[in-house]
């Protein structure tokens, strides 16, 4: 199979290009901001250079990792926003369908704002803030470009090993190895995700042609504050410095929402319970890696 990763330096993308190579795909991955001499420089919104590398290539899957995800810079920057994560999904599905491959694309639970219950994938979108939004609007593109050659994975909370270190629970062992007080929120709910996982479960799912939206999730939903509390006891640092405060007192950007909540039946219909693991385990794969990580530089 022919991989294509768009986004290859990231956490997502990066865990895709490590399953595919494990899997022994032909894989192809990109970089935007931060160079890689394995991978192609690609502005996804730039559609001659995007047609191009895709029909040099010639894909069976386009992996759609690339993109803007930070929250509060969404907010401040809402074309910014709109032009990579919509702009540039608009271009990937047009050339994704000029040579007949399948795209598979990562989006959010913030497309749904606050959740009362666990959200199915049919449900209504209902997002509140940049990110959110953009995210709906990339959904709605690629689903009307490609109707039967699309794959949504709507996620949430993801982290894991990463060179640069920016996800959650990479941030937090950095920060705590250095010492650091981290001040986080148990007003807000969220769906640890762990990114190899994650990516293990878009492959197979790639590859058994499986079409329209999954919700790919962990299995525990904690409150923020619990998360870094895991983290900080998995990986044995002083639980005391990760410090409880309300959502007002985090003076954040963008609204989030406090109870998102994607319901995982699908995905365990299709790969079963344990397709993407619980979050101590998760974190002790993490730990227990013997890849050097930014995150424990310090």
């Amino acid at each position: 199979m022919r991989s294509l990763i768009l986004g290859a330096t990231g956490l997502i993308g990066s865990a895709l290009v490590d399953a595919c190579e494990r899997r022994g795909d032909a894989v192809l991955g990109t970089w935007y901001r931060r160079p890689h001499h394995d991978y192609a420089p690609l502005d996804i919104c730039d559609e001659a250079n995007v047609i191009a590398l895709v029909e040099d290539f010639q894909p069976d899957a386009i992996y759609l990792a690339a993109g803007l995800n930070q929250i509060d810079f969404a907010e401040a920057h809402p074309d910014e926003c709109r032009a990579v994560n919509e702009d540039g999904a608009t271009v990937v599905a047009e050339a994704a369908a000029r040579c007949g491959a399948t795209l598979i694309a990562f989006s959010t639970a913030h497309v749904f704002g606050e959740c009362r219950s666990a959200r199915r994938e049919e449900a209504t979108v209902e997002p509140f803030n940049a990110h959110g939004r953009s995210a709906a609007r990339c959904e709605d593109t690629i689903r009307d470009l490609l109707p039967h050659r699309h794959l949504i994975l709507r996620t949430n909370w993801v982290y894991g090993p990463e060179e640069r270190g920016k996800n959650p629970a990479a941030t937090a062992i950095r920060r705590l190895a250095e010492d650091d007080v981290i001040e986080t929120t148990a007003d807000r709910q969220c769906q640890p995700t762990y990114a190899p996982d994650l990516a293990e479960a878009a492959i197979e799912l790639a590859r058994r042609e499986t079409n329209g939206t999954i919700h790919a999730v962990g299995p525990d939903r904690v409150t923020e504050y619990a998360f870094h509390q895991t983290v900080a006891f998995v990986n044995g640092f002083d639980c005391d410095r990760i410090v409880r405060r309300t959502i007002e007192e985090l003076e954040e950007d963008a609204p989030r929402p406090r109870s998102p909540w994607l319901d995982r039946l699908r995905l365990r219909a299709a790969l079963g319970p344990r397709a993407i693991r619980a979050l101590g385990d998760g974190l002790r794969s993490m730990r227990d890696l013997e890849v050097p990580l930014a995150a424990r530089a310090a």
